[in-house]
């Protein structure tokens, strides 16, 4: 989802943008859909037939984003396709955009709405 989300330096898809994306990310008879944009509930669980939900500590999850963002930032990994968009040491620690700082700050409440959507767990 963040594929579709995110364009190149940086900008946000518009919600009609995103939302045109997913549609047609999810238009065929059988798809896979990663992400927990909650704004984009409606359209992710309207065809849904199985959900695999992947439960990590929150120790766990932190350390992944911090060792992703220090790979990515040490080979200057396009994050994603087309968009010229790579973490710098900048952004991952000194930004308030950080994605360890966003990690830290929405481990809880994503895993709370994640797992607890439509009686999930």
């Amino acid at each position: 989802m963040d594929a579709l989300f995110s364009k190149p330096n940086w900008v946000e898809a518009s919600d009609s943008n995103f939302f045109s994306k997913i549609e047609a990310a999810i238009s065929s008879d059988s798809w896979v859909l990663d992400g927990n944009h909650s704004r984009a509930s409606s359209l992710k669980w309207k065809n849904v037939t199985t959900i695999i939900g992947l439960d990590y500590s929150f120790s766990r999850t932190v350390f992944q984003a911090f060792k992703r963002a220090i790979k990515r930032i040490i080979i200057q990994q396009e994050i994603w396709p087309n968009t010229d968009n790579v973490e710098s040491f900048r952004k991952t620690f000194f930004s308030r955009k950080s994605i360890i700082l966003w990690t830290l700050q929405n481990y809880h409440s994503n895993r709370k709405k994640t797992f607890q959507h439509d009686g999930i767990r």
